[in-house]
């Protein structure tokens, strides 16, 4: 049967087909893509990548399939996770950089109406075509938003499965839709921001400024940087909850670099964040352990341990004001 794909798809700003008959979901508008990309050329790669998206419906059907195709790579796998009735249940697990296409099947002996729900991979950009299903009922999206930005670690990395990013992790703690909108290497710049986006979210997380403290070479600058990112998201969301967590704890975080110490840079997160009065401010160094088994080879990005600890940590903080 003939699928409409933009019902299909959740957590995405909108769905585009290409000229090949592949659709792909897209997280970024194209002025944010534009802003992304004057900061670091690749970040117009990873910008693509469908970090936090799903296709989610009904069926009474006990099998559904499509086919995949993957570009660009930040990480060597491309994972999809799959939830049945909000459990999950599977993942169709493809780790092969070089095989960019391949075909995606899943099959239950569950009857009846249920819910699935498939999480998209956060280090490739997947696109798919040819969904084939015996019976679909689209799902509504009546859920609040949660509306995520932050870095790499907030688009998903080190995780190897969707299921583990903190971002999908704590929308379903929340129940809330998602819109993730982490980027690899991101920093402090307003113009990434879209003031046109028609969305209306009632929870905004802010996670970033350890790739500040690394990239920028004075704080005066960083200060300068968080300020104007600041001052935009209050005048575009006024009256939204904002959350701003400051940098998590990483095993170089005393190392003093020309901007100073991480710490340097959390306290003007902290001096900017406190000038609004619907920005909460959440520690950072207190949400993961400091422990090294807790984060990948870097000393980093979280392990997905260490994610599951994250999240549960910063939900306990987000709940008490929802």
């Amino acid at each position: 049967m003939e699928v409409d794909y933009k019902k299909l798809f959740k957590n995405c700003l909108c769905v585009i087909e290409e000229k090949d008959g592949y659709v792909v979901p897209v997280r970024l508008s194209k002025k944010q893509l534009a802003a992304f990309n004057k900061v670091s050329s690749k970040n117009i790669i990873n910008g693509n990548f469908t970090s936090g998206t799903c296709i989610e419906f009904f069926s009474s059907s006990f099998s559904f399939s499509f086919d995949v195709i993957t570009g660009n790579y930040n990480q060597f796998y491309a994972n999809f996770d799959i939830f049945l009735n909000g459990n999950y249940v599977n993942s169709v697990i493809f780790n092969n950089e070089h095989e960019k296409k391949f075909h995606f099947v899943f099959s239950t002996e569950v009857e009846n109406k249920k819910k699935f729900t498939v999480y998209f991979p956060h280090g490739t950009d997947a696109r798919i075509k040819n969904f084939e299903i015996k019976d679909i009922e689209y799902i509504e999206t009546k859920k609040k938003l949660l509306l995520s930005f932050g870095d790499s670690i907030t688009q998903g990395y080190v995780s190897k499965f969707p299921r583990f990013t903190y971002p999908v992790m704590l929308s379903m703690k929340l129940n809330m839709d998602l819109l993730n909108q982490g980027m690899d290497g991101y920093t402090f710049e307003s113009e990434t921001i879209d003031e046109n986006l028609k969305i209306n979210p009632s929870i905004i997380t802010v996670a970033f400024g350890t790739n500040d403290w690394e990239l920028c070479d004075s704080m005066d600058f960083i200060k300068n940087k968080i300020n104007l990112f600041f001052n935009k998201l209050s005048r575009v969301y006024p009256n939204v909850l904002v959350f701003v967590i400051t940098p998590i704890w990483r095993q170089d975080y005393k190392v003093v670099r020309k901007s100073g110490t991480l710490a340097n840079v959390t306290s003007a997160i902290v001096d900017s964040a406190n000038k609004y009065n619907n920005f909460n401010i959440i520690d950072g160094m207190k949400l993961v352990p400091h422990d090294k088994n807790l984060f990948g080879p870097d000393v980093l990005h979280p392990t997905e341990e260490g994610f599951k600890i994250y999240t549960e940590n910063l939900f306990n903080q987000i709940k008490q004001f929802v």
